[in-house]
């Protein structure tokens, strides 16, 4: 998860124009954001032995909902990018607020 995250903000710096670094900012990153949690909770579960109880069907269930943030990523991008914008320093871009 963490190379994923990792990957995806370099891809971002390093993209060419601001509308490709928006694309792997906010709409691939997010899926990498919203999954790490879910990742962290099942390794603490099996790190600590009390695995036994997660099943295929509750693992889903726990997906439900960072499963929502990557398809609002895609659909609705402005939800997350509110009072920001993408500036060039130096060849590469980075997200900027505005707040």
């Amino acid at each position: 998860m963490g190379f994923g995250w990792t990957l995806v903000a370099l891809l971002s710096a390093a993209s060419p124009s601001a509308e490709l670094a928006e694309f792997w900012s906010v709409k691939v990153k997010y899926i990498f954001a919203s999954l790490s949690s879910v990742a962290i909770f099942v390794f603490a579960l099996a790190y600590t032995g009390r695995s036994r109880g997660l099943t295929r069907g509750r693992l889903a269930l726990l997906l439900l909902v960072p499963a929502l943030a990557p398809l609002a990523a895609w659909f609705w991008p402005a939800i997350f990018l509110t009072n920001s914008r993408f500036e060039q320093h130096g060849g590469l871009y980075f997200l900027v607020d505005d707040t």
